[in-house]
């Protein structure tokens, strides 16, 4: 007999939104992160170049392209990169085989050639870098990253800028500068009498995230307003910009560059941003049935996970959960699995009937069988199995997607397809009367710029609760696209590509989570955020 009633885990309800990508984690934009631990797939030595498409299926000329056998010119070897890494799009990536992509598709050709013609200008190992992720970044994918070498001495004006409740600022200024520099909290009007905005949207944007309309790329894009990183082949830095000032003067001031090393500058930029602590995990009582849950990351090893295990198991207990605040500022993502964790611990799952289930359309996943994807996948599990423990949730699903994507390649099929569930929404929700298994207390999402990839996956399911309620600031925006792989293409050259496609996924490509009250301050200090939270909530 089949029961009236049915419960809706998380594990099931948020299959959707299942993936084991490890976000790496960019200050501002500007740090490059080390390559994930996970072995790295190699490239062969076919360079493949697609000049048109028909129907499904790239035109394209094949060739073989031996290692050089002595040094080549930074624009030869740029192009060389660039051969491979459009290579392994295609290759790797879902897009190019199907027709609901137009936009990628065109971009992976005239993307190509517009990258192309930059490598002339190339000189540096970090000028090819900045090439190679001009061609990333048109895709307007984050999960679609390049990591290659960087400058070891970028060059900076002595100050840092920030993008703060809707305008330009500076954010650090450094002591015994050669030139007066601007204070902490003045305003950036403009600089060569160009608005910031417009600057780093024509000049920085085209190499870091195209994405401008939204307030993380903003973010992201500011520092580099009076930092040269190095990768821009031919930019010319401002000269002088005009600042509104505390005290409500205006000041014209010239811009005078030093060299500063990587790790420096990063340690800069990581104090200018006021980030909280990302490695602590824990559920604090704060009285009167308020418990406040802190989940910096879900990119985590063993120790980590014990760490939430014990926050799922107290949560799991909760008797007076009148006020449940999840805490996500500074998460970056990782494994989806491990939120729908936390959400089954407090919650139970959603509750439903198979006539309330009938109304909700289903999502499912296909992953593009390739044998580079075959090759990583099995070479992440071996580093899996090694550093995380034969227990780690991500072991168990690499193994049956391995064993599936074998099976497929042997067949020459293309997809292998990953079950989905409920594509359910806020909304629907609402509109159905679904309910959760045993929480009605008030829930609170706090986000800040950084939640992307599984912690936007979280927030999907976290505001499922019926009256949830999403404060701070607007989250980072992810695409369709997503469980990625490391794949090398150069010496000192780490792609990581989407291996999979959502269809049907409610949230929309580059979509972020806009909260519904918005925190203006210094979303950092973890005292002045908490007494904000607490107070707003205790208004409603």
């Amino acid at each position: 007999m089949i029961p009236r009633a049915m419960r809706i885990r998380a594990g099931s309800l948020a299959a959707l939104l299942q993936r084991t990508i490890c976000a790496a984690v960019v200050l501002a934009g500007l740090a490059v992160a080390a390559a994930p631990g996970a072995a790295l797939a190699s490239d062969p030595d076919v360079a493949v170049t697609v000049v048109a498409y028909d129907g499904r299926k790239p035109i394209a000329r094949a060739g073989t392209t031996p290692p050089p056998t002595s040094p080549a010119p930074w624009p030869e070897r740029t192009r060389e990169a660039l051969d491979r890494l459009r290579a392994l799009l295609e290759d790797v990536h879902p897009a190019p085989i199907r027709d609901d992509d137009p936009a990628f598709r065109r971009w992976l050709v005239e993307g190509y050639a517009e990258a192309y013609a930059l490598a002339a200008k190339v000189r540096t190992p970090a000028q090819q870098t900045g090439v190679l992720k001009y061609y990333a970044a048109g895709f307007r994918d984050g999960h679609l990253r390049l990591h290659g070498p960087w400058a070891e001495w970028p060059r900076w004006a002595g100050w840092v800028a920030a993008y703060q409740h809707g305008r330009f600022v500076v954010a650090y200024a450094q002591p015994d500068w050669p030139v007066p520099l601007p204070p902490a909290g003045a305003t950036i009007l403009d600089c060569d009498s160009r608005p910031p905005l417009d600057l780093v949207a024509s000049d920085v944007a085209p190499w870091v995230d195209r994405d401008v309309e939204h307030a993380p790329a903003r973010q992201r894009l500011a520092p580099e307003l009076a930092i040269d990183s190095g990768e821009i082949a031919g930019r010319r830095m401002p000269r002088r910009c005009t600042f509104a000032l505390p005290d409500g003067s205006r000041r014209m001031l010239a811009l005078q560059y030093r060299a500063i090393h990587r790790g420096a500058l990063n340690a800069v930029l990581h104090r200018a941003r006021g980030a909280p602590d990302r490695d602590v995990f824990f559920l604090e009582d704060l009285g009167e049935g308020r418990w406040w849950v802190r989940v910096p990351t879900f990119d985590v090893d063993a120790n980590g996970l014990r760490q939430i295990e014990s926050v799922a198991t107290r949560l799991e207990s909760l008797s007076d959960g009148r006020l449940v605040v999840f805490d996500l500022r500074g998460n970056t993502g990782g494994n989806s699995a491990l939120g729908e964790r936390l959400f089954d611990a407090l919650t139970g799952g959603l509750e439903a009937s198979r006539e309330q289930m009938a109304q909700v359309p289903h999502a499912r996943a296909l992953w593009r069988v390739s044998s580079r994807t075959l090759d990583e996948m099995e070479a992440s599990l071996r580093v899996d199995r090694a550093n995380r423990g034969a227990d780690h949730p991500s072991v168990a699903f690499k193994e049956d997607m391995a064993l599936r994507l074998r099976g497929a390649l042997a067949r020459g099929e293309p997809w292998v397809e990953q079950p989905g569930g409920a594509a359910l929404t806020p909304a629907l929700v609402r509109d159905l009367g679904i309910s959760t298994q045993r929480f009605r207390g008030q829930l609170v999402v706090l986000t800040d710029e950084a939640c992307f990839s599984a912690c936007l996956d979280f927030v999907d399911v976290l505001l499922l609760v019926p009256g949830a309620i999403h404060v701070g600031r607007t989250t980072g925006a992810d695409t369709r696209y997503m469980d990625v792989g490391y794949f090398r293409i150069a010496p000192q050259v780490v792609v990581q590509v989407p291996r999979k496609v959502w269809l049907g996924r409610p949230r929309g490509d580059n979509e972020p989570h806009v909260p519904a009250i918005v925190f203006d301050g210094d979303i950092g200090d973890d005292a002045a955020v908490r007494r904000w939270v607490l107070e707003t909530v205790g208004r409603r």
